[in-house]
C-alpha cells in the first residue's frame, strides 16, 4: 500500500510491519486474495470540552434545554 498523501489528522496513521501476499485459486479459476491487518497499538483520543464558562452560560445551557425538551413533548403529544 504506497500512497503520497499525508494523513489526516484524525485519521489513523498505518504502517506495513509485514507484508504477506497469499493467493489461492479456487475451484471458479478465480484468484482470492487474503489481507490481515492488525493494530499495533490501541488507538487514543482525548478530548477536552468547556461546557460552562460563567454562571450566565450555565443559565443559557439550561434554559436552552429546557425549551428543546418541552418543542420534544409538545411534538410528540400532536
Amino acid at each position: 500500500m504506497v500512497c503520497d498523501c499525508l494523513p489526516s489528522c484524525d485519521e489513523t496513521e498505518i504502517t506495513v510491519i509485514k507484508d504477506v501476499v497469499t493467493v489461492k485459486k479456487t475451484r471458479s479459476k478465480k484468484k482470492v486474495m487474503n489481507v490481515e491487518l492488525i493494530l499495533a497499538y490501541l488507538p487514543a483520543e482525548r478530548f477536552k470540552r468547556n461546557v460552562v464558562r460563567s454562571r450566565l452560560d450555565l443559565v443559557v445551557r439550561l434554559v436552552n434545554n429546557i425549551i428543546i425538551d418541552r418543542r420534544k413533548l409538545n411534538k410528540n403529544q400532536s
